[in-house]
């Protein structure tokens, strides 16, 4: 029952958090080709550096520096014959002025209707509002993967693609390409068959096709692709932000990522990161899809409860194979301690018992079945025990640190194991491994499961694990707006004819929205929007190579077919809202990230149902009205949009205000004494006039092209227009 040492898992769980696309329905994980394989040359890193020298002996080691913003530099590492958590700490132990290296960690990754909530749609159209927005002008991103950038959901009326740039990372062995142009994105087809995500999310953001359409259709679109670790991530909000200031252009960036694991403060360097970037661009992040998974603990140490063990769940439920991690974080630096146990799932009973572990500085212990298995960590406390053989092949570790960035205590347990004994109640494992958790009276600790692999569940007498901390750690920076989901629709047409339908009730928060409080007092998610149950663009290359999907829509364009699915979560209401905001630029193109999330939170509603329900987060995003308080708020002109632009004031105030012919008109029957003043859309007073004729004309051909608002001094009469 041997089991070789598995390093390219290893690579990707030691001190690392595992990530998921935050969607639930796509079938392919998208890790084939992207996988990053262990004999690749290199592996991808965030460096913390507290001197410019650092810079220069990390490149005299080989190390690529891709992008740097202040302290912190995204790199690709050589890979040395260590492995690559002995080589991480190499880097720091010989090179003065490195603080910090975190390893990249691997992410695994309609419209019709959903523009009609809380009439979104009212937005293109321009009803109510001055003009319609649709995007224009302004750059739209997403760092993912499964792009097919020839989709006709891409495509201008002309035929050329409104995808600008696709930007390609291949981590392992270190390259990055760059594509433009209709030639080059046929040549080139996509990047994986494999996954169709980044193709549905890019068309519910920006996408100008038919019904299925997103919510920033005329929005000039940058795709980047990586193998999905936080480094590739941040390099391609940076591509898309070089895009858009080459262009003169605002950016908004979307990451339909989620990652269960970590700190959830903001302090990673990840988070650290995003939030400069943030600084430039507008970054929207999922808030994942925990919402109904016992993932999370949060657990108060007192005298009578001063341990709390969780048994460990595979999230396929047969058990034969333990593998993933957990990851505990102290609430300050006060330590806990953490032991491994195995249960007799048939009998209840506790069959092993391993020492309790309290380590600091990064030390790691192993318990393995043999010497073959345990992984090759340097200077590791490695228990090889008979016992465990004799259940499982494989291993568990554990290691712990106080963490740099925030002085919390924070410990991993990590594993990769077999067993091949069944239980005698079903065909699901025998033997499950209990991680216990204890701490002194009065110590707080955070307890998560990966939720990609693993999950809790509850030992009988033990406290129950749930998911009041199951929001994303990727969107807990301070400048980055996060979004969960309710539901869409529950019945979809069908291209082949008919329908399907789903149990979930449109106009309620999804239960697999994931959410928190944290502990600097934030209630996650910022905002909620459409996400469960949307239709969206396919790859044509994904369904090519995956002929059992359910096709929603199909449509034959110069002989080249073209397909629409359906997919849910919060992968699908983040690009959603990224849209919106796109359109929110447009209108004001000189909106800060704070400014931006100031208008999500006044203007969220909250006529939800269910109040109670903790996933509701801050509110529900309303695209429309959030547009109306912005460009009452932070555009220079105040009070404007109130139900009715029209010309007139009220009842008992005569005057009245017309434009005809690039002239525009005061009916003043009373005869009062008026100013008139003429506003651009930035808010900027352009003229001004006065007057007390019953009626008086006023040329406007010393403005240029654009458009107005005229309104009369004093009183609640405007007019909008366009030269």
């Amino acid at each position: 029952m041997k089991r070789l040492f598995n390093l390219n898992i290893f690579k990707r769980l030691f001190f690392a958090g595992l990530f998921s696309l935050c969607c639930f329905s796509i079938s392919a994980r998208g890790d084939s080709e992207e996988e990053i394989s262990p004999s690749a040359p290199y592996y991808s890193a965030i460096i913390k550096i507290d001197s410019e020298d650092a810079l220069d002996r990390l490149h005299n080691e080989g190390v690529k520096i891709l992008r740097r913003r202040d302290n912190l530099a995204l790199c690709f590492v050589p890979r040395a014959k260590e492995t690559t958590a002995q080589t991480a700490q190499k880097i720091k132990s010989r090179n003065k002025g490195v603080v910090k290296v975190e390893k990249g960690r691997r992410v695994t990754p309609s419209m019709d209707k959903a523009r009609q909530w809380f009439d979104a749609e009212f937005i293109h159209s321009g009803e109510s509002l001055i003009q319609p927005y649709t995007g224009k002008g302004i750059v739209t991103g997403i760092c993912d993967l499964g792009i097919d950038p020839l989709h006709i959901s891409f495509l201008d009326e002309e035929g050329n693609p409104r995808i600008k740039r696709v930007v390609q990372y291949k981590e392992g062995s270190g390259e990055r390409s760059v594509l433009e142009g209709k030639a080059q994105f046929a040549e080139w087809k996509t990047d994986t068959p494999d996954n169709w995500h980044a193709t549905h999310v890019a068309n519910i953001m920006a996408g100008s096709y038919g019904s299925y359409k997103g919510m920033a259709p005329e929005s000039d679109i940058v795709i980047t692709t990586s193998q999905l670790t936080d480094v590739g991530l941040l390099c391609g909000a940076e591509d898309i932000l070089d895009y858009a200031n080459e262009n003169g252009k605002r950016a908004v960036i979307n990451m339909s990522m989620g990652n269960y694991t970590g700190p959830h403060d903001g302090s990673s360097l990840f988070s650290q990161y995003l939030d400069k970037i943030a600084e430039e661009a507008i970054v929207v992040l999922s808030a994942g899809n925990g919402g109904d998974a016992a993932i999370t603990l949060p657990f108060d140490f007192t005298e009578e409860n001063r341990s709390a063990p969780l048994a460990i769940y595979s999230t396929d439920w047969l058990q034969y194979n333990p593998y993933g991690m957990v990851d505990i974080w102290s609430r300050d630096d006060t330590p806990v301690r953490v032991r491994l146990s195995i249960q007799d799932s048939d009998n209840g009973k506790i069959v092993a018992e391993y020492p309790w572990q309290e380590l600091h500085g990064g030390d790691m212990y192993i318990l393995a079945s043999d010497s073959e298995a345990a992984p090759p960590i340097e200077d590791a406390d490695v228990m090889i025990d008979e016992s465990f053989a004799e259940i499982f092949s494989g291993w568990f570790a554990i290691s712990g640190e106080i963490d740099s960035e925030n002085g919390r205590y924070h410990s991993v347990m990590e594993f990769d194991a077999h067993t091949d004994i069944m239980s005698e109640r079903g065909k699901w494992a025998r033997y499950i491994p209990i991680v216990e958790v204890s701490g002194n009276p009065g110590t707080h600790a955070d307890i998560y499961a990966d939720n990609q692999y693993t999950v809790f569940r509850r030992v009988p007498g033990g406290p129950a694990p749930g998911s009041t901390l199951s929001f994303s750690d990727l969107a807990c920076g301070e400048n980055v707006i996060s979004v969960g989901m309710f539901v869409n629709r529950n019945i979809s047409p069908l291209a082949a004819g008919g329908e399907t339908s789903t149990d979930f009730t449109p106009g309620t928060v999804s239960k697999y929205s994931s959410y928190a409080h944290l502990a600097d007092g934030r209630v996650m998610p910022l905002t909620v929007a459409p996400g469960h149950t949307v239709i969206s663009a396919m790859s044509r290359f994904y369904n090519e190579a995956h002929h059992n999907e359910t096709i929603n829509a199909e449509e034959v364009v110069d002989g080249v077919t073209y397909s629409w699915a359906t997919n849910s979560g919060t992968s699908m209401s983040a690009p959603y809202t990224a849209g919106v905001i796109a359109c929110w630029l447009e209108a004001l193109p000189g909106l800060t990230s704070t400014q931006v999330m100031e208008i999500i939170e006044a203007s969220n509603r909250q006529d939800f149902p269910n109040q109670d329900n903790p996933r509701n987060g801050r509110g529900w995003l309303d695209p429309l009205q959030g547009l109306k308080y912005a460009l009452t708020s932070f555009s220079g002109i105040n009070n404007i949009y109130g139900d009715s632009l029209s010309g007139e004031g009220d009842a008992s105030d005569m005057r009245k205000l017309t434009f005809s012919r690039n002239e525009l008109t005061l009916w003043n029957p009373e005869g009062r004494e008026s100013e008139i003043r003429i506003y651009d859309f930035a808010g900027t007073l352009m003229a001004s006039f006065r007057s007390s004729a019953a009626a008086e004309t006023i040329s406007l051909s010393s403005l240029s092209k654009g458009i107005y608002i005229a309104n009369i001094s004093g009183s609640s009469i405007h007019l909008k227009f366009k030269l």
